[in-house]
């Protein structure tokens, strides 16, 4: 309920105007008609899930909490949580045009500092409860086996922060959040690892948790350590900036009134052609501008148009003997934001791996579910077996069978 009322929220903020003046990604003011829809769409989409939750409040199924505060259950719920903060962190940051308008009387939007500042130290909790939680068991879990099982990752997460320490990296938070991935990453190979061999249909947490741990690294590399610099680029002179060497070549028109901007880029033995582009959009009511991008494995070059200017082709003395000013050719001058990602490429390797842990868990989730769904029908009971593995408190080491009739303490990694 939650999530769709947020989808709403979202939608009335970027399509309403109502940001507009503070906000690239907002579009302008559609006028009364349409922002008195949104409105519309938003006040229902809350009021009659909230009207329904409540009448159905005394409906709901009570069951007593039977897990330990050091079990698996709870890293779920300190992860859950983690989660809902960063989404009333987001919700703020992004209101603030309202929320500043409604106090003070002028829309004022947050720096993007305040996303570092508020996000990353809750993404080194991120990256240490997707250790953590694989790490514990259901229920209850053995103190001995888990100390045991957090040596590997702990000290992999040490040693990398030192490393990194060694290499220049001085920031705290950053440090951290390094240390944290690592650690989730480390604790999830390591368990994973040993169900692969045991039964890999039970390894879908593992690997998703793996693909979170690879994104995570890779958005500390590409945000902290990339480099972005401003570039003005006379058509057919080679100029320098981040190590490559650029040059405007002209540009067309593959649409009507949108220009696609040719610019050669070479480094050493390898030469490309990116063509970012540029175009004024009347119903956004200014100058729309798509980068174009250049995969190098271990980084990433972007290059986005800024603006198009015209000066003087030849440089002359304003004024020459016996003439008045000087009337020079004029070219066309392409200005341009040139930056690189480092390891970007870690995110959307994280992506994958995530999506690959996804689709491990739904495959063998289908079949256990339309088993338990067949097991309430002969019962005759009006709600789902409870999960087989909630009263186990096995350790976590305990070996996986996959041809026990009833999945061993293990399938739940």
């Amino acid at each position: 309920m939650l999530a769709f009322i947020l989808v709403v929220y979202s939608t009335f903020l970027t399509r309403s105007g109502v940001l507009g003046d503070t906000s690239v990604h907002s579009f302008v003011d559609p006028g009364m008609w349409a922002y008195w829809l949104l409105v519309g769409m938003m006040v229902v989409a809350i009021t009659v899930p909230v009207i329904l939750f409540v009448r159905r409040w005394k409906e709901f199924p009570r069951r007593p909490v039977r897990h330990h505060y050091f079990s698996r259950e709870f890293a779920l719920f300190l992860g859950a949580a983690t989660l809902v903060i960063i989404a009333i962190l987001v919700t703020i940051g992004t209101s603030s045009p309202l929320i500043t308008d409604l106090l003070y009387g002028k829309k004022s939007a947050v720096d993007i500092s305040y996303y570092v500042r508020t996000i990353m130290p809750l993404g080194v909790v991120i990256g240490l409860l997707t250790g953590l939680g694989q790490l514990l068991w259901w229920t209850r879990s053995d103190r001995r086996a888990v100390l045991r099982s957090l040596i590997a990752p702990t000290g992999a997460a040490f040693l990398t922060a030192v490393l990194a320490l060694a290499l220049g990296v001085t920031e705290v938070l950053v440090l951290l959040i390094i240390a944290g991935a690592v650690f989730g990453l480390v604790a999830n190979i390591q368990v994973g690892w040993r169900i692969v061999w045991s039964n890999p249909k039970l390894a879908g947490g593992a690997i998703a948790h793996i693909g979170i741990a690879v994104m995570l690294l890779g958005f500390v590399f590409s945000t902290r350590y990339g480099t972005e610099t401003t570039v003005t680029l006379p058509q057919g002179k080679m100029v320098d900036a981040l190590g490559f060497h650029l040059t405007f070549e002209g540009y067309h028109e593959y649409q009507k009134d949108r220009y696609a901007f040719h610019v050669r880029v070479q480094r050493e033995n390898s030469s490309f052609l990116l063509q970012p582009v540029m175009y004024y959009s009347s119903y956004n009511n200014g100058v729309m501008r798509h980068p174009d991008i250049a995969n190098l494995i271990l980084r990433d070059f972007y290059l986005a148009p800024v603006s198009l200017d015209q000066q003087p082709a030849v440089q002359q003395p304003a004024m020459q003997k016996g003439n008045g000013p000087a009337a020079g050719a004029t070219q066309d001058v392409l200005v341009v934001q040139a930056s690189l990602k480092p390891l970007i490429n870690l995110v959307w390797s994280g992506v994958i791996i995530l999506l690959v842990g996804f689709l491990v868990t739904i495959i063998r989730r289908v079949p256990e579910g339309a088993l338990m769904v067949n097991r309430s029908d002969d019962q005759g009971e009006g709600e789902l077996m409870p999960t087989p593995y909630l009263n186990t408190s096995s350790p976590p080491n305990q070996p996986v069978s996959s041809s026990s009739p009833t999945p061993a303490p293990s399938a739940t990694r």
